[in-house]
């Protein structure tokens, strides 16, 4: 579900965000896993997120996924699983650009990460394998949105 959405995205879509799926392997590969974590804290500094999360589903199924990176409030979080039922990466785990530009706590009043973070808006971005299915996610909480 899009509400809200730019008129312009310069999110990559179909063979950019498959080129962009590939650097990124072949990167995290040459450098590990730091190079997730370095991508997360970029991306909460660039939209000004309470919590990004960059997570591949677990076990090729898309009902839970597991974070390669996530910062929250500024601080570099260890790794950790959670169920994609309740909450808006679900949408994304279904190969969809999920905006949310308010109100998504209310939305989505199972999942515990939004209240517990008091998100307000909430992008989701799936990362495609080259069948153009969704692998993984790339997820940006915002608190506090301005009207």
């Amino acid at each position: 579900m899009v509400l809200n959405s730019p008129e312009k995205s310069v999110l990559p879509t179909g063979r950019d965000s498959q080129g962009f799926l590939q650097i990124a392997r072949q990167v995290s590969e040459t450098i590990g896993t730091e190079f997730f974590f370095t991508l997360a804290n970029q991306l909460a500094r660039v939209l000004d997120a309470k919590c990004v999360y960059i997570a591949e589903f677990i076990g090729g199924t898309t009902d839970r996924v597991r974070t390669l990176a996530a910062f929250a409030e500024g601080t570099r979080m260890e790794g950790f699983e959670f169920p994609l039922a309740g909450s808006p990466a679900a949408e994304v785990a279904a190969g969809s650009l999920c905006i949310y530009a308010k109100g998504v706590r209310e939305t989505f009043p199972e999942d515990r990460c939004l209240h517990d973070l008091e998100v307000e808006a909430f992008v989701g971005v799936p990362l495609n394998n080259t069948e153009e299915r969704a692998t993984g996610l790339r997820r940006a909480s915002v608190a506090n949105v301005s009207a």
